[in-house]
């Protein structure tokens, strides 16, 4: 594992990152895009996990939902909607076969340019107001090439949501931004 030798990661972590690593060999293997934001996407980027995970936040392209679905079904998760996004044909949430992580499976869309389509899919954030010009980055984890999502402008963006809403930064992402 990659993570500092006075941190204990938890079991559920563990489980999220051979999920991850599983997912990075047959999105390879298969030829299937996905990116990787969130918590996880910070960790790829400082290159070692910092924290403990509860979850994966992956956006692979939308016309490729319904294989991401049939493959995690495959492995024995279960399969439920996000209430915000009435379509599901574009985002979902895969649980564990025990119920004790998830991944949030949100579709995106590229447009012509190859630039994330911010108002397609489960995409809750619209990256060009970011301003730091880059959405994503490529990175390697454990042996695997992973295209994250920008981690500065991710952490911008919790930011500015967090202001916008009038809410605090919830405490991982504090640690997160002292990382990047």
């Amino acid at each position: 594992m990659l993570y500092d030798r006075l941190m204990t990661v938890d079991k559920t972590t563990e489980s999220l990152n051979t999920t991850l690593l599983e997912m990075l060999s047959v999105s390879e293997a298969a030829n299937k895009t996905i990116f990787i934001s969130g918590g996880f996407a910070i960790d790829i980027a400082v290159g070692r996990l910092t924290r403990n995970h509860d979850d994966i936040d992956a956006h692979p392209l939308e016309v490729d939902i319904s294989w991401w679905k049939s493959w995690f079904k495959s492995k024995g998760f279960s399969i439920r909607y996000v209430d915000k996004i009435k379509d599901h044909s574009k985002a979902f949430v895969a649980y564990s076969p025990d119920q004790s992580y998830h991944v949030d499976m949100f579709g995106v869309k590229l447009n012509a340019e190859g630039k994330l389509s911010s108002a397609e899919g489960g995409l809750r954030h619209d990256w060009s107001i970011n301003p730091y010009g880059r959405e994503r980055i490529t990175a390697t984890w454990q042996s695997h090439n992973v295209t994250i999502f920008d981690p500065v402008g991710i952490l911008w963006l919790k930011r500015d949501t967090a202001r916008r809403n009038n809410t605090e930064l919830r405490a991982k992402d504090i640690q997160d931004i002292k990382l990047i």
